[in-house]
């Protein structure tokens, strides 16, 4: 029964590829011209440069206005390669993982800054309520070549639009559950350009003690004679923390039917861009967390806050077809399990990122140094090529390596009634990544084949040891992770539209990870 069944997986798998790569060729068969490029052919934020779509060495998914929906968590959950899970509903912790890497290993952006909390080191999709007409990046290949830490799996790019693609907005829905939903933005030149951006959502929850509530402020200025924007995020919330059942037979219970979560999180933004060679960003993220929790040892109830603040710098400058760039980023935390005051960490990068593109190839390359106050220095380098045949056919390949820093959690947590520790020796996550792929251009999107392959190392685990019952994190275990995607879709006529996408994927444990 077990061949059986794996003759069958496979045979399913196969079956799948082998219509991908029919649509492929059959689709190429229509189109022999040379390629031509447009302005929504062109992007990028995410890879701090704009090149031409057609021509990138990397898989790159770009999803624009009526591909966006309600939350980040909402708007990927479809998406060839991403993994989106969701623990506990709209209230609940969301989580974006990309190609097997798990969301701590992905770099979450927002207009090409950093917005995970370095406490946790990830960002909770779906606290992340869309607002308006943004498009989203997700690279899916590693570039801790140009950004360092985390983009070890890929990256993931919230863009808000320029001023004059805005436009003033109100939204309103509802559905079950009590849930609800308010979005407004509004378009202003009285004093100066600026957007500004509010969204309210309630929901009741489908269980006890599920309910969630938040507002969202945004406001974003246009410095049109200093070539910048400064833009402004507010986001808070209120939440039930239901955990799990009582029992399979009542869903609707909770076994936390009374703890509490309030969130507020404010980040500040700008940006300077001489229009030609040189740009500057500057930013701070504070993150704040009051959870209201009953502790089984006291029988009472416990108010313990978690705050963090991410501040951070970079300057780049254009030399013809290189980019030269400089970074500083500075972590903080706080809270009743990192000790006594502020924790923090400290990162500096140099990184370089070059192009050498003719009119059907394009060869990228770069690389990256990085000094952090931990575990020292660490080099990363990156490599991808395309070419381009007749027909729009892109046949890529590229090679990286990425690196997470241990968050402020793993390197400084200290429990002594539940003997859970961290570690401030922590080396980094690592990981070596391959990929060769092919895609046609059809319309707006790829219609792709792609084969991808990485190493993880140094994997930052939580050891359970039974001799002292203590929890230490610790850096262990080795896997291989590779898979095979494939992606197509086509617009039909002016309304309706047609999209199809597989992903099949295998982790392998190369070392063993058994606990001490």
């Amino acid at each position: 029964m077990f061949c059986k069944n794996k003759l069958s997986s496979w045979f399913v798998r196969v079956a799948i590829f082998s219509f991908f790569l029919g649509l492929f060729f059959i689709d190429s068969l229509y189109a022999f011209t040379l390629p031509s490029f447009s302005g929504d052919e062109v992007l990028v934020v995410g890879l701090k440069r704009r090149e031409p779509l057609l021509l990138s060495s990397w898989s790159i998914s770009i999803l624009k206005d009526k591909e966006i929906k309600g939350s980040l968590y909402e708007t990927l959950s479809n998406l060839s390669g991403v993994d989106a899970k969701s623990d506990q509903g709209i209230g609940g912790v969301s989580t974006i993982r990309v190609r097997g890497a798990s969301t701590q290993q992905t770099l979450f952006l927002k207009d090409g800054f950093r917005i995970a909390s370095p406490l946790l080191g990830m960002v909770n999709a779906s606290d992340s309520q869309l607002l308006g007409d943004e498009n989203i990046e997700v690279i899916k290949s590693p570039h801790s070549s140009i950004y360092g830490s985390d983009a070890i799996g890929g990256i993931v790019n919230l863009l808000s639009p320029s001023f004059d693609k805005s436009k003033n907005m109100a939204n309103i829905s509802y559905g079950s559950f009590g849930f609800y939903k308010l979005s407004l933005k509004n378009k202003s030149d009285y004093l100066s350009n600026s957007v500004t951006s509010l969204g309210y959502v309630k929901s009741d929850g489908f269980r006890q003690n599920s309910d969630y509530s938040a507002i969202q402020f945004g406001e974003k200025v246009f410095l049109d004679q200093m070539g910048g924007i400064f833009d402004l995020d507010y986001y808070i919330a209120d939440r039930g923390m239901p955990n799990v059942p009582n029992s399979q037979a009542d869903p609707y219970s909770a076994s936390t039917p009374n703890d509490r979560s309030n969130d507020q999180n404010l980040s500040l933004r700008l940006s300077l861009d001489n229009g030609s060679d040189k740009k500057l960003k500057l930013y701070t993220n504070n993150f704040y967390q009051k959870t209201h929790m009953y502790n089984t040892l006291s029988t009472a109830f416990d108010d313990v806050e978690y705050k963090a603040n991410q501040r951070g710098g970079e300057f780049n400058y254009s030399l013809g077809s290189y980019l030269f760039g400089i970074d500083a980023k500075d972590d903080i935390g706080s809270s009743p399990y990192i000790g006594s005051g502020d924790k923090g960490a400290t990162n500096y990068g140099l990184f370089f990122d070059g192009r050498q593109r003719g009119d059907n190839f394009n060869i990228s390359y770069g690389g990256r140094v990085d000094k952090h106050s931990q575990f020292g220095s660490y080099f990363t380098p990156n490599v991808g090529f395309s070419f381009v045949l007749p027909g729009e056919i892109n046949l890529r390949s590229s090679a990286g390596k990425g690196f997470r820093a241990p968050t402020l959690n793993e390197l400084y947590w200290s429990d002594p009634v539940w003997l859970v520790y961290g570690d401030a020796t922590l080396k980094p996550e690592e990981s070596v990544n391959y990929e060769v792929g092919v895609s046609k251009r059809v319309g707006e999107k790829d219609l792709s084949l792609i084969y991808y392959r990485t190493s993880y190392t140094n994997l930052i685990l939580w050891d359970y040891n039974s001799s002292t019952f203590t929890t230490t994190a610790k850096n262990f275990g080795e896997v291989e992770v590779y898979g095979f995607e494939g992606e197509y879709a086509q617009k039909i006529g002016e309304i309706f539209s047609f999209f199809a996408n597989f992903t099949t994927q295998r982790s392998i444990d190369t070392k063993d990870v058994t606990s001490s």
